[in-house]
């Protein structure tokens, strides 16, 4: 089995082992892997491009959880590849999942991250105080990544761009 295979089979089996934080970690950078092997450096002109095109194309429009909400709330109908490059940046990089600015400018973006039953997106839109918020069950989110990453990967015809020949796992 592949290293990709591999990173897709860990986060399902953090997922099950109630290992949320990894999980979601590892789980965040399959769109930055699928996407610059999907769209290249011709075909979208940086990672945040890539990330929510891959993102889009291959979870989104796959989804099985849908945003459920009262429509004239919401601001934006489903969690999207933008959304999900906004939470990637802010819990990987800073280890938080509030959005407060965007592309410098004042942004207020609230994630919830859910471990209970309730649906991947439950609501969407603008509280009070003008934050968007959207409620994700992590569960329901890593599984639709790497649902979206396997039918990428079957798609490619080299798997050897999957491959990392600059990490090595040796046994000590």
């Amino acid at each position: 089995m592949d290293e990709f295979s591999k990173k897709l089979d860990q986060i399902e089996k953090a997922i099950e082992s109630e290992l949320y934080h990894p999980a979601l970690a590892l789980a965040l950078t399959i769109p930055d892997v699928c996407g610059k092997i999907r769209y290249g450096y011709k075909e979208a002109k940086n990672d945040q491009e890539r990330y929510t095109k891959w993102y889009n194309e291959y979870v989104l429009a796959h989804s099985v959880s849908k945003w459920r909400g009262n429509p004239s709330e919401i601001r934006n109908p489903e969690f999207n590849g933008r959304d999900l490059w906004n939470l990637r940046c802010e819990y990987l990089h800073a280890g938080k999942a509030n959005v407060l600015y965007f592309e410098n400018v004042p942004y207020g973006y609230k994630f919830e991250l859910n471990i209970g039953n309730i649906g991947l997106i439950v609501y969407s839109g603008n509280n009070d105080c003008g934050m968007y918020s959207s409620t994700i069950k992590v569960y329901d989110l890593c599984y639709e990544i790497v649902y979206g990453a396997r039918r990428f990967y079957k798609e490619v015809e080299k798997k050897e761009v999957f491959e990392d020949r600059n990490i090595v796992y040796k046994a000590f």
